[in-house]
């Protein structure tokens, strides 16, 4: 994502106004793939605190299929927000 709110994003086709063409739906699909959950790994996020209201251990989750998926979705998540707080600070 551009770090541009959505009426900064000009024209018809809400143009970027960094220049680079892209319109804020090809920004917010870009996004998509990487900051959604899907059913297996939303069940992993629910098993994970539900353990944790009880007083359970997360580690249990680890044994889930989904698990490596959420942890690299939620480092993506991280990466993305530590460049656009970087690139923010930059410009």
């Amino acid at each position: 994502m551009c770090g541009h709110r959505y009426d900064e994003h000009t024209g018809e086709d809400r143009s970027c106004p960094d220049g680079s063409g892209r319109t804020f739906l090809k920004h917010v699909q870009s996004l998509a793939g990487t900051t959604s959950f899907g059913e297996p790994e939303l069940d992993v996020l629910e098993f994970i605190l539900k353990g944790l209201m009880r007083g359970g251990d997360p580690r249990m989750a680890t044994r889930h299929k989904a698990f490596p998926g959420v942890c690299r979705k939620i480092q993506n998540m991280k990466a993305q927000v530590a460049r656009r707080k970087q690139e923010r600070d930059a410009g």
